[in-house]
């Protein structure tokens, strides 16, 4: 029996999009990306929190929303998503149960945070046209370089993403559902980079081998390559679907989306939505169908032919090179050339393309990021 199932990238719904919810929400999505998505259940990654409470948990960026933003999630038929990122924690688990009960009374399944380890390890499930499907959500905690709260047996966070934990998880899921279709969510990868790392291609290829059927990668902002290993489909990152954000302090709100998004997502403008097909005969393929985000407002567009043929060029080209036998080699270069265009048009978004010409100051520091391979997360 066929199956179609769709998966979307970050969803950031705070910023100005949570200000001005009821402006944006019945155009911030084209009636075309609705068609495409059909009735099909639709997964993604929820990447702030959903309250008001809470104290900021350290000095990195911090990103909520209000709640009812929320509501988007049911229009687009969103039926599960992972809270497994380094930002659901950005307040607390206070304001994390908060948005968890939110998802209660849309009807969302959640996987990835909680009170403690079990609790975060605790799957979404759904059924869809008689297939049940389980989905786990894990992600880069501390012990890899996020400052992200790693749920433990007796403290509140978030699943990690360790091959064990990940093995017992889909073992006794698949104890208990034994013809379900098993979901693994990981929130990982280098910020701002459109190829995952080798050892990331390494990972995801080794959840073949404990019965996992689909990989889901979030957490870079960009879309990177896809792949159908063993007839198992790899996302190693979705990208962004909506992207704007709070950065909330203890003594003020400060919206910082629009800006942020000029600055740090104008290469990542671009969005991707994946449709995973199983034939009637078990085969998995991939769809995919390109939008854009809007430069200045956190809502999607139907990009032009030749946009789209851009998109598409360079989801491809990451595709093609992370199957190359030698791209462990190749990846080194391949993330300076990815460093120096991101900084190059980070750099001409900012000042305009005549202007930054003699900004070598600016090109300065591009060439110190490189040399010193800063990572953006």
């Amino acid at each position: 029996m066929s199956l179609k199932l769709n998966f979307i990238g970050d969803l950031m719904l705070g910023g100005e999009f949570s200000q001005n919810y009821q402006s944006y929400r019945d155009t911030c999505v084209p009636s075309e990306l609705y068609e495409w998505l059909g009735k099909d259940p639709v997964f993604s990654n929820l990447e702030a929190a959903a309250s008001n409470r809470g104290d900021r948990a350290s000095s990195k960026i911090s990103v909520y929303t209000k709640k009812e933003p929320l509501a988007l999630l049911s229009k687009l038929n969103v039926k599960c998503v992972s809270l497994a990122n380094n930002h659901i924690m950005d307040f607390g688990y206070m304001a994390a149960k908060d948005t968890t009960d939110v998802l209660d009374n849309l009807g969302i399944t959640y996987s990835g945070c909680g009170v403690n380890l079990s609790d975060a390890l605790m799957p979404g499930i759904l059924d869809h046209e008689g297939h049940s499907i389980v989905f786990h959500a894990f992600s880069w905690t501390a012990r890899f370089y996020e400052k992200v709260q790693e749920a433990t047996a007796t403290e509140p966070g978030v699943a990690p993403i360790d091959f064990d934990i990940i093995n017992e998880a889909v073992s006794r899921s698949k104890e208990k559902y034994p013809a379900a279709i098993q979901i693994v969510s990981l929130h990982w990868g280098e910020g701002m980079v459109q190829y995952p790392r080798p050892d990331q291609v390494e990972f995801a290829r080794s959840l073949s081998g404990i019965g996992v059927d689909i990989v889901f990668g979030h957490h870079p902002h960009c879309i990177q390559g896809v792949e159908v290993f063993k007839n198992m489909p790899i996302i190693y990152s979705a990208g962004n679907f909506i992207a704007s954000a709070y950065n909330r302090t203890p003594d003020k709100m400060m919206t910082y989306g629009d800006g942020w998004q000029r600055q740090r997502f104008n290469r990542e403008r671009r969005v991707a939505i994946f449709k995973l097909v199983r034939s009637d005969l078990g085969k998995w393929s991939i769809r995919t169908r390109y939008y854009k985000q809007h430069s200045n407002k956190p809502i999607l567009e139907i990009p032009t032919v030749y946009e789209r043929l851009s998109i598409g060029f360079s989801q491809r080209l990451s595709s093609f090179l992370l199957k190359n036998p030698v791209y462990k080699v190749l990846f080194p270069f391949i993330r300076r050339v990815n460093e120096i265009t991101r900084l190059v048009d980070e750099i001409h978004t900012r000042n305009g393309l005549w202007s930054s010409l003699f900004k070598f100051k600016s090109y300065g520091l591009v060439i110190k990021r490189i040399l010193k391979s800063e990572e953006y997360h």
